[in-house]
């Protein structure tokens, strides 16, 4: 929305454009409701990746000892996902959508003719969304010490970690999860739209929703194992209750690369995170499209 401020001096009258963008509510809406689909479905799925982040194990290994600890452990640690994860996915919708309407009345500002939406623009809003998000990375830090089995009796809940903990320490690793988030909800975000503009729209709202799963499924997997050796770094970052000075991202990676034996072993993990990849981002983009058709924008 753009609009001008009038100032009257010496009789003439000067106009200043005034450049106006509101965030929408709906966007962020439709990403929370997204996620919390996804996670509800998903979280056993990601607790067996996380172990194998962890261990570097076997599937079979992790599913044995997740089964040994019982139901009851299975969904423990499930609220700081809920919370980080529909708070997170929905500032990634909502605020992609807030910084490419800015960025691109910028340039209409700077260019009156130019009214286009540039690749530069969608990759730069992608980024800094991913950005946003790892702001919440205090969720994610008491998630991954809540999945650790040495910490069942350590923590009650996300609250209690946090205080016991205070803010600094729980914004350990909070550079390898902008990285990832940059890299991978930006990429997923930049490519979705395109993706989406090539696929065959049906009068048929079951196969609209099939191709809306599809196109998030395979796009989130292969995006999602690209920046997979971010997610181990950010395990390895967050897995001690107290940090360790002075270790970075790219150390983490060279420290589990070193311990594993080989480069192979930072991918332990990576086959069931592609598995959880494709239903994770199939649900949030069939959500997220879904929402839109029930409440289209006005």
């Amino acid at each position: 929305m753009k609009e001008t401020i009038e100032l009257e001096q010496c009789n003439t009258t000067v106009r200043f454009p005034k450049m106006i963008v509101v965030p929408k509510p709906k966007e962020f809406i439709r990403g929370g409701t997204a996620a919390l689909v996804n996670i509800l479905c998903t979280f056993p799925i990601n607790k067996v990746m996380f172990r194998q982040q962890l261990t570097g194990s076997g599937i079979l290994s992790v599913g044995k000892d997740i089964y040994r600890e019982g139901f009851q452990y299975l969904y423990r640690g499930i609220g700081p996902p809920i919370m980080q994860k529909t708070i997170c996915t929905s500032l990634m919708f909502g605020t992609y959508d807030f910084y490419r309407r800015l960025l691109l009345l910028v340039k209409q500002h700077h260019s009156a003719s130019s009214t286009e939406e540039t690749v530069f623009i969608r990759l730069l809003a992608s980024s800094c969304s991913g950005l946003t998000e790892a702001l919440l990375t205090p969720f994610e830090r008491v998630q991954t010490l809540m999945q650790i089995p040495k910490y069942n009796d350590s923590f009650k809940n996300f609250f209690e970690a946090f205080k016991q903990m205070g803010l600094r320490e729980c914004y350990t690793g909070f550079s390898a999860i902008a990285l990832r988030n940059m890299l991978g909800s930006g990429l997923f975000l930049f490519f979705r739209e395109p993706v989406q503009k090539h696929l065959p729209h049906s009068s048929n709202a079951a196969v609209n929703l099939l191709n809306d799963f599809l196109s998030g499924a395979v796009l989130g997997a292969c995006i999602s194992t690209l920046s997979f050796p971010f997610s181990v770094a950010k395990v390895q970052l967050q897995k001690d209750v107290q940090h360790r000075p002075g270790v970075s991202v790219f150390r983490a990676i060279k420290e589990v690369i070193v311990e594993r034996g080989s480069v192979l072993g930072l991918y332990n993990g990576a086959k069931v995170n592609f598995c959880r990849a494709l239903i994770s981002w199939g649900i949030v983009n069939a959500v997220y499209e879904r929402f839109g058709v029930l409440f289209p924008n006005n």
